[in-house]
């Protein structure tokens, strides 16, 4: 089976992967991996259809909302201080525990995905190492990491507390970490994200750019069910 895909800008039908196990696979293995795939594209495109209708942020805040106990954790707290002056300073920020209260009952990942895509700037608030590398926290930041290879006006900047800057993921070696233990932490993060997120007179709709996008993605595939038909009835 192909590699498990998050959702993407491009239809796991015209992905390589599943291209490659087109051409090796054959009968019923074959029409399994393909209606797999059709099921995996619909909702994909389900989701980026809800995508693309939401505004862009400036700033994600990743973070472990629950322990083990499922009590609030203080990487929530730091979350929400950080949070709460990044709006009053008037920047459109997600931060889970209020951007999706209103989303309950509905599918979650159309709003992060939106979020992940648009936002210039990731903060990572965590104060355990294995808050960092939590599943759903590790699923955010990972995928964040992977668009800023296409986008270098991404920065991902790690938020710590209460811990070693060397029990940081490995990944974020090469970054610069903000350790929110000294004075005046907050004040420095603010006057750096200052550098790096503009509110105002923004060149760029992301909004537009991710229709064009699923726009495109739509197209391109379906010219491959034109082609595909084609194919069958020549060969029928």
């Amino acid at each position: 089976m192909w590699r498990r895909h998050r959702t993407n800008d491009y239809s796991i039908l015209l992905d390589q992967d599943f291209k490659l196990i087109q051409k090796e696979s054959f009968g019923e293995a074959l029409k399994l991996y393909e209606k797999e795939a059709t099921q995996i594209d619909e909702i994909q495109k389900n989701i980026l259809a809800i995508s693309i209708k939401e505004k862009p942020y400036d700033i994600f805040i990743c973070y472990k909302e629950s322990d083990e106990k499922g009590e609030r954790t203080h990487d929530s707290v730091i979350a929400q201080d950080i949070y709460d002056k990044l709006v009053e300073q008037g920047y459109k920020v997600f931060f889970a525990r209020i951007t999706l209260e209103d989303k309950l009952g509905q599918e979650f990942e159309p709003y992060i995905y939106s979020a992940l895509k648009s936002a210039k700037a990731m903060l990572v608030v965590g104060t355990k190492e294995e808050h960092f590398n939590a599943v759903w926290v590790k699923n955010e930041w990972s995928r964040y990491l992977e668009m800023m290879k296409s986008d270098k006006d991404k920065v991902l900047i790690p938020v710590y507390s209460n811990m070693n800057v060397y029990h940081l993921p490995s990944e974020f070696a090469m970054l610069q970490a903000q350790n929110m233990d000294k004075i005046g932490a907050l004040q420095d993060l603010i006057h750096g994200l200052e550098k790096i997120v503009q509110t105002k007179n923004k060149n760029v709709d992301i909004s537009n750019e991710m229709y064009r996008n699923f726009k495109k993605m739509y197209e391109e595939e379906k010219k491959l069910e034109e082609k595909q038909k084609g194919y069958t009835s020549v060969t029928i």
